[in-house]
């Protein structure tokens, strides 16, 4: 069994044919998709398709990229929506982009932090977004983030030696279909020297999609391929990989 741990299912390239997409998942061996919103302009929709499809999992939280949009209301939207849905099982997406130079620095870092903290008042998992802001985020996480809550660096893209610093807060590291690209580096260095049992992988739908299916939109039943790479990266089975990476997962949303 295998459970995608970020997947945007409700993007509106999966808007006729999401059902098709999520039953070809299941039929794969995905056991459930976990779909982060963005903003609050998505938290709705984020949520009605948790209730429609029965293998869907919900997170909601205010993504970098849209930090201009938060405000103090932001944290009384986003702990209702989790207080009124079942479903809900992690505060997401959330975190740190400098790759561009808006919204500003310092509106993504108040945004994050002020997310990160309800998260541990709520004792729920995150899902972060980390692109060039590594020492930030370690630094935001480090001073407020409570060790006994397991979450997700998400995609990580960082080195083995920051990893291990996230491990040492409580998270695990998700392998994304990056590691299939034929320039990977980080990566397949990550898949090599992190232990398995600090291990989670997710399709990052629609983006990130594995090189095989290179220049379409991402599906969660191309996870396959992730979790190939890293059978071979390890030297073992795909079903061992599987077992491990999911008991993995299970420790982090189990409850």
């Amino acid at each position: 069994m295998i459970i995608d741990t970020h997947a945007h299912i409700d993007d509106s390239c999966f808007d006729f044919n999401r059902e098709e997409t999520i039953d070809k998942s299941k039929k794969i061996g995905i056991e459930k998709i976990i779909n982060p919103s963005i903003s609050t302009g998505n938290f709705s929709k984020v949520k009605s398709i948790g209730e429609l499809f029965k293998p869907v999992f919900t997170a909601y939280g205010i993504h970098p990229l849209w930090a201009d949009t938060f405000n103090q209301s932001s944290i009384d939207i986003i702990e209702n929506y989790i207080k009124n849905d079942k479903k809900a099982v992690a505060i997401g997406e959330i975190g740190v982009d400098f790759k561009y130079d808006t919204p500003l620095k310092n509106i993504q870092i108040n945004c994050f932090k002020e997310q990160v903290k309800l998260a541990v008042d709520l004792q729920l998992p995150v899902l972060i977004h980390c692109r060039r802001a590594v020492f930030k985020v370690y630094e935001i996480l480090k001073k407020y983030w409570d060790k006994n809550i397991p979450a997700i660096m998400h995609a990580y893209s960082g080195s083995v030696e920051m990893a291990e610093k996230f491990i040492n807060l409580g998270f695990f590291i998700s392998i994304s279909g990056t590691i299939t690209y034929p320039n990977a580096k980080k990566p397949l260095l990550i898949a090599k020297k992190i232990p398995m049992t600090c291990l989670v992988v997710e399709t990052d739908s629609p983006d990130l999609t594995p090189h095989k299916y290179k220049g379409e939109k991402n599906k969660p039943f191309y996870i396959k391929e992730i979790i190939r790479k890293i059978a071979i990266l390890k030297n073992t089975s795909e079903e061992k990989t599987e077992e491990i990476i999911y008991k993995n997962t299970l420790s982090i949303f189990g409850k």
